[in-house]
């Protein structure tokens, strides 16, 4: 199979119609404090688990339009406050990314082995190859930056 790098695959833009609904169930979620906290490398970042069929089918166009054969595996979203970030670290399976809400100064997503950087934006998705080292860099705006994150099954060419 051919390796595949960040810059291979381009940021779709893409806006879901179910938006608001997935930030709305986040934020009660976390109220009914049924939300976990992300562990180990990560900082002030968290994550729900969510519906991967509903989803698969909600971003189903978006993927058909890449031109890929995505499956879910799993689907979580991650929201960072203030000061969070994620450290360098990778995947032993492709994943994509999904911002909801990203204002300014929201921790950008970095590849180091190929000196690549990108701003996230909300209604951007991003495919990350498996086994390619990134991170977030620190978040600095008091709104949280809030994203669906994917796993999938390896990418059929």
């Amino acid at each position: 199979m051919q390796h595949r790098y960040p810059h291979d695959y381009p940021t779709i833009v893409y806006e879901i119609e179910s938006k608001h609904h997935w930030i709305d169930f986040m934020y009660d979620m976390i109220s009914q404090g049924k939300c976990e906290r992300a562990l180990g490398d990560s900082y002030n970042v968290g994550y729900v688990m969510l519906d991967n069929d509903q989803l698969q089918k909600t971003f189903q166009p978006m993927f058909d339009a890449m031109n890929l054969d995505l499956k879910i595996l799993s689907v979580y979203i991650h929201y960072a406050s203030k000061d969070g970030k994620f450290t360098i670290h990778e995947h032993d399976k492709p994943h994509g990314v999904y911002y909801l809400q990203a204002p300014t100064k929201s921790g950008i997503l970095f590849f180091p082995d190929f000196g690549e950087h990108f701003e996230p934006e909300p209604n951007h998705f991003r495919l990350i190859p498996k086994g390619v080292l990134h991170g977030i860099d620190t978040h600095q705006n008091e709104m949280e930056r809030i994203a669906i994150t994917f796993q999938f099954e390896d990418i059929k060419f």
